[in-house]
């Protein structure tokens, strides 16, 4: 999408959330920003809305935590009891909420990884997502691995490496303290 059509679908959406039950308001910097950031990178919607989404988050949790706070010239206390203006996602919010998104630990060590450590890292994620759990069996790993690269579609990911492969993947993972790893604990009555 170009700048043009990503701000169109952001204000199209933002007014649909604002009929609705919208509690955060986009200064139109605040749209433009994101619009061109995402069009500067890939200029997938995704983004545009990943971005405006965790800049809305970050105002919302800035408001209730009492921490939100303006580098206008509105006093602060002005500023903090107009709710209109107090829950407005500025530019600087969205440039806070992309920074943190781009700065991310996950992401800088994905960008940064072997093709497998990366596999292991988005299955880890991707498995942390959909189940809320943190820990997982390297047989449940490898099962999510093999999905992730079949629906990736792409030749680098093949051949998924095997069990004993994938455990001193993440043997090597765990001694550079880049995963936790853990043995279960398993009783048996003899």
């Amino acid at each position: 999408y170009t700048v043009t059509q990503i701000v169109d679908i952001l204000k199209g959406r933002l007014e649909l959330g604002r009929n609705g039950s919208c509690d955060v308001a986009f200064e139109e910097d605040a749209i433009m920003f994101a619009a061109r950031k995402t069009a500067g990178y890939t200029g997938d919607i995704r983004k545009a809305f990943q971005m405006c989404r965790a800049a809305a988050d970050l105002v919302l949790t800035e408001i209730e935590s009492g921490t939100r706070t303006t580098n206008s010239k509105a006093t602060t206390t002005k500023f903090l009891s107009d709710p209109i203006i107090n829950h407005t996602v500025r530019i600087t919010d969205v440039q806070k909420a992309t920074r943190a998104m781009l700065d991310s630990p996950l992401l800088r060590s994905v960008s940064k990884s072997t093709t497998f450590e990366a596999l292991v890292l988005v299955s880890l994620g991707a498995m942390a997502n959909t189940t809320g759990r943190e820990h997982f069996g390297v047989l449940e790993l490898l099962t999510k691995m093999e999905a992730v690269a079949s629906a990736l579609g792409d030749l680098m990911y093949t051949p998924i490496p095997t069990l004993d492969e994938l455990i001193g993947l993440l043997n090597r993972m765990g001694e550079a303290r880049f995963l936790m790893l853990s043995t279960p604990k398993i009783t048996h009555v003899w």
